[in-house]
């Protein structure tokens, strides 16, 4: 798990399972953020590295409401394999529960490049600049950063820009800033209430139960609407738990976390009418 803008080095907390990890360290900087009394976040990193984070625990931690839907390292299987559920994937399951019936806020998805090797680009290194957010901020100081982190207002890029993001009551609304010659996809994923909440374990060939999330209804995150071109809107429907966009170019990611990926961009979850309110 990241920390940011904290003001001392907090140990990292043990525990008897992935979730208590989670929730212990979560615990950490919540108590070093109200002892301070500065801006502070944490975030989940690369859920799929090693496949060590199911939805089934993550979806569970209070006062941790980020995760990386999109990490730029080529080791850290973003689109997860035919046993394992894809970050896009457990962001829907994650969504569809803390909004019902866990009710916990919104799980937020960020996109970062996990940079560690800073020459010899492009390489199937771990190089910077393949994924990032654009946050709307009053001004450039970690304290505003962060409350607008907090409150969604933002969007993840491996490449996509966008014009505008516009979220409310009533829906999502979506504007590309375009590049010359590229054509676009807008994609509203959401899940709505009454969904079949039963799921079932993955299994190996041995028939024995895999470690990893567990296989869940098409009911959750399906796609509710979509449109080709540079702008999109979705309304709420009564029974729309949220709605989020993921924006897809028809332009090769240049220098790619996996070969073969198109540049794209996530707007964060709008919430619709028929979500639990947190607790």
């Amino acid at each position: 798990m990241n920390a940011h803008n904290v003001r001392e080095m907090l140990p990292p907390r043990g525990g008897d399972s992935v979730y208590e990890v989670m929730q212990r360290n979560t615990d950490a900087l919540l108590a070093h953020r109200e002892k301070s009394g500065d801006a502070m976040l944490i975030h989940l990193n690369h859920p799929n590295f090693g496949y060590a984070i199911r939805a089934e625990d993550l979806m569970r931690v209070r006062g941790e409401n980020f995760f990386e839907v999109y990490n730029g390292h080529p080791g850290v299987s973003n689109a997860g394999d035919v046993t394992h559920a894809g970050c896009e994937r457990i962001w829907d399951i994650m969504l569809a529960h803390r909004l019902t019936e866990l009710r916990l806020p919104v799980m937020y998805g960020l996109a970062v490049d996990d940079g560690h090797s800073y020459h010899d680009i492009p390489s199937r290194n771990s190089n910077p600049g393949r994924g990032w957010v654009m946050v709307l901020a009053s001004e450039l100081s970690s304290r505003s950063l962060i409350e607008s982190l907090e409150t969604g207002r933002f969007y993840s890029s491996s490449g996509v820009s966008l014009k505008s993001v516009r979220s409310s009551r009533e829906g999502l609304e979506i504007e590309v800033a375009p590049i010359p010659g590229a054509q676009y996809t807008i994609e509203f994923i959401g899940t709505q209430r009454g969904f079949p909440t039963t799921s079932e374990p993955i299994r190996g060939g041995d028939g024995k139960e895999i470690w990893t999330t567990r296989r869940y209804s098409d009911k959750i995150g399906q796609v509710l609407h979509t449109v080709k071109g540079t702008r999109g809107e979705y309304r709420f429907g009564p029974e729309d738990l949220y709605v989020r966009a993921v924006i897809t170019s028809d332009r090769l990611h240049p220098n790619p976390s996996s070969p073969g990926e198109f540049e794209r961009a996530w707007a964060q979850p709008a919430v619709g009418p028929a979500a639990l309110a947190p607790e």
